[in-house]
């Protein structure tokens, strides 16, 4: 059942953008304002809740931000739904640390077990998705079209 107050995050990869791993890249830096932008303006729509794969980029970035909000007082909420178990294993121990420090820190995990989970589980959940980045990429492109089949409201930054 949709919620229309849980908004999920989703984006690109920095394997997949021009300035890689490095946050302080101008373009970065755009992208991040963007996300905290946009899910502000989830907020005054009276979303209270977000949901993130916490996948390394827009993902991780927006649950980050969300854990922000609620620390300077938000009334919101972060709910983390990894793709799998073992998707952090491979990655810098940094980035890394930030994954299990974000899974720590939410207020809800969705197991990587089970039918629907990662974005399947975003996809049947949410009722506005907020997605960062190049639209014409497969992965994005794809999701996007997966969103409107659930007639989700879309967001792009």
């Amino acid at each position: 059942m949709k919620n229309k107050k849980l908004c999920a995050i989703f984006g690109e990869n920095p394997s997949e953008l021009e300035f890689g791993y490095d946050e302080e890249y101008y373009t970065c830096a755009v992208m991040k304002f963007r996300l905290v932008s946009a899910m502000q303006d989830a907020l005054a729509d009276g979303c209270r809740e977000f949901i993130s794969t916490l996948d390394e980029g827009a993902a991780m970035w927006g649950a980050e931000a969300c854990l922000a909000i609620k620390s300077l007082g938000g009334d919101v909420t972060l709910t983390v739904a990894p793709t799998s178990e073992r998707q952090a294993e491979r990655w810098h121990p940094e980035r890394r640390e930030r994954y299990f420090n974000l899974i720590e820190k939410a207020d809800e995990l969705i197991s990587p077990v089970g039918d629907e989970y990662g974005e399947d589980y975003i996809l049947k959940s949410v009722g506005r998705v907020i997605v960062v980045g190049n639209t014409s990429h497969p992965r994005i492109a794809e999701f996007i079209e997966n969103a409107r089949a659930e007639q989700i409201e879309i967001c792009v930054v």
